[in-house]
């Protein structure tokens, strides 16, 4: 029986098992790959079937990729992440991202659209408190622009990453920039058109309800 007809077991999220082909697991991954992680099975068992012995290299490879695309979806809309998911799931997704080859268009463009919502998570979350201070303005956008592109550039090239300290390395270098722009006073700028803006609402506000 040739690889490609072999059928192999995979278990639900409800322990239901399955048996598909790599074709059909394929496909049925990339039609559940339409909603963020309503899918067949946890990324653990899908990562484990991928990684068995004999399975099929690109259905592997397309199935990762489809691993990786979801969980960058999901780094910023953490909530959206089902109460079942299993503990190991984000130790699968990183192998995906370290086993994924860097000869393959496919896997490259995944693996990047990942890193990079990893980078901007460290924005999303851990730069709540810069945002709470009013830096929304031209000036900080900027900053946080090239910060990302810089950290991009930083680890694209890296063979393996470290995930779980790459968002503690992330979230120290984010605070340790933001903190240096204070000092240095570089937000002001956009604390004064803040500032501006913000006066310019309650007089308009008082104004209407004056009339």
């Amino acid at each position: 029986m040739s690889s490609i007809a072999k059928k192999y077991q995979i278990r639900s999220w409800r322990n239901a098992k399955y048996r598909m082909t790599a074709k059909q697991i394929y496909e049925r991954v990339l039609s559940d790959s339409k909603s963020n992680y309503n899918w067949i099975a946890p990324a653990t068992e899908l990562v484990r079937v991928c990684n068995e012995r004999n399975f099929p290299e690109k259905y592997a490879i397309k199935i990762k990729c489809l691993i990786l695309n979801c969980f960058a979806n999901l780094e910023l809309c953490k909530g959206e992440i089902p109460a079942g998911s299993l503990s190991t799931d984000d130790a699968a997704v990183y192998s995906c991202y370290d086993s994924l080859p860097n000869t393959d268009e496919e896997a490259v463009d995944a693996k990047e659209n990942y890193l990079k919502a990893v980078i901007a998570a460290a924005v999303e979350y851990d730069g709540f408190e810069a945002r709470i201070r009013w830096y929304s303005g031209p000036v900080y956008e900027k900053k946080v622009k090239d910060w990302k592109e810089a950290k991009f550039a930083e680890y694209a090239s890296a063979k393996e990453i470290d995930f779980d300290q790459l968002r503690k390395d992330l979230s120290k270098d984010f605070d340790a920039m933001i903190k240096k722009a204070e000092d240095e006073g570089i937000f002001e700028e956009d604390i004064k058109r803040s500032r501006e803006s913000m006066k310019k609402f309650i007089d308009n506000l008082s104004e209407i309800l004056a009339n």
